[in-house]
């Protein structure tokens, strides 16, 4: 190793040092849950809002959704990128209304706020990727 080189790892180790001493951990959500994501929608209860959501299905069988549950065809779940896991939904699609917590992340395609568990969509009458209705629950 050069001298200058030396020289300056040298000079950087002291904000080195200090930088590893002052970390600490991210601290958890009032919720007891940590955050997923830093970003989280403002939207008061029960107020409805449009969206673009889709629905996965036999492809995702047998994974595990965020929050630890075995996904499967009677799983009753919906994915979302930032409400906290335990949100509950409520969906509203063609005159059907129902209630589901967030237990999953996603969907990950441009344009689409949610993922409905084959569960949901059948309940729903979904298919496809549709606009939907959703609010917080009260």
């Amino acid at each position: 190793m050069s001298h200058t080189k030396r020289s300056v790892y040298l000079a950087l180790l002291p904000f080195a040092i200090l930088n590893v001493v002052s970390w600490r951990p991210v601290l958890p959500l009032p919720s007891g849950r940590p955050s997923a994501h830093k970003h989280h929608i403002a939207v008061a209860r029960g107020e409805w809002r449009r969206a673009v959501a889709s629905w996965y299905g036999a492809e995702c069988y047998g994974n595990r959704t965020a929050d630890g549950t075995l996904y499967g065809p009677d799983t009753w779940c919906l994915a979302h990128k930032s409400l906290p896991l335990g949100t509950i939904v409520e969906i509203r699609y063609k005159g059907r209304t129902v209630r589901v917590p967030v237990k999953d992340r996603g969907p990950y395609v441009p344009g689409r706020e949610f993922d409905l568990s084959a569960a949901v969509a059948r309940a729903l009458g979904f298919s496809g990727v549709q606009t939907i209705e959703w609010r917080l629950a009260r």
